[in-house]
């Protein structure tokens, strides 16, 4: 059986993935999912791969993102999606209200961390 993480992760990809298939082919979406569901989405599910491969790498289970480190890509995603590529680009577009759904995407991910914590194996041995 699959832990808790794993499939809110397959399903947070499935949803990604999906509001993207419908901008791409002009399928009407609700304003909220049209502009901002993605944007609360990105930062768990990239946060979730950095934790993955870190703990993979550093060879810790137990490892876990940092407040600050958290925070951090909460400031990198709105400096870079909402400041610096839409100075670039018109295919990105300034909307402070992005910055707080990466705020509530990086809630997400701390809560989702919290109550995905696998409770701990009680070892019985025989006499």
């Amino acid at each position: 059986m699959r832990s808790i993480p794993v499939i809110t992760a397959i399903l947070g990809w499935i949803s990604y993935f999906s509001i993207f298939l419908a901008k791409k082919l002009d399928i009407g979406l609700p304003y909220f999912f049209q502009c901002y569901f993605t944007d609360i989405l990105a930062i768990p599910l990239v946060l979730g791969i950095i934790t993955y491969l870190l703990k993979r790498y550093i060879s810790d289970p137990s490892f876990n993102l940092t407040i600050p480190m958290i925070l951090a890509a909460i400031a990198y995603f709105s400096i870079l999606f909402e400041w610096i590529l839409p100075s670039y680009s018109s295919n990105y577009t300034s909307d402070p209200l992005d910055v707080l759904c990466y705020l509530a995407g990086g809630i997400l991910y701390l809560l989702m961390r919290k109550y995905s914590r696998s409770k701990p194996v009680i070892h019985v041995t025989a006499l």
